[in-house]
C-alpha cells in the first residue's frame, strides 16, 4: 500500500512511500481517494517517504487538494520532492517543520 493514515492532533496525516511516476500515479490517486478523511478535516500529506516525485505525482496531489479545504504537504527541505514542488510552483502549503518521523 503506498499510503499510511495516522493522526496529529486534529489533522489526518497521509504518508506516501515509494515513487510516484506516470505508471504509479493512478495507484496513489486511488489510495488518496479511498483514505477515510472527513470533509473539512485538515490533511497533511507526508511526502518524506517518496524516493521520486514526477509531474504525474504533482498532478495527483493538486487534484486531491482541489477537492479539499485544508491540505498541506510535508516535505524534507532539499529533497527531490521539495525541488520538484518548488519548480512546479503549486499553490499548496508546504510544511518543513520537524514532525515526528514515525507518522
Amino acid at each position: 500500500m503506498p499510503l499510511t493514515h495516522s493522526h496529529l492532533g486534529d489533522s489526518h496525516v497521509l504518508a506516501l512511500v515509494g515513487e510516484i511516476d506516470l505508471h504509479t500515479a493512478p495507484d496513489y490517486r486511488d489510495a488518496l481517494a479511498c483514505a477515510a478523511v472527513p470533509r473539512g478535516a485538515p490533511v497533511i500529506i507526508d511526502l518524506r517517504g517518496l524516493g521520486f516525485l514526477g509531474i504525474a505525482g504533482v498532478r495527483v496531489l493538486v487534484e486531491f487538494a482541489r477537492n479539499r479545504e485544508d491540505v498541506s504537504l510535508l516535505v524534507a527541505p532539499g529533497s527531490l520532492a521539495w525541488r520538484v514542488l518548488e519548480i512546479c510552483e503549486t499553490d499548496l502549503p508546504i510544511l518543513s517543520d520537524p514532525i515526528p518521523t514515525h507518522l
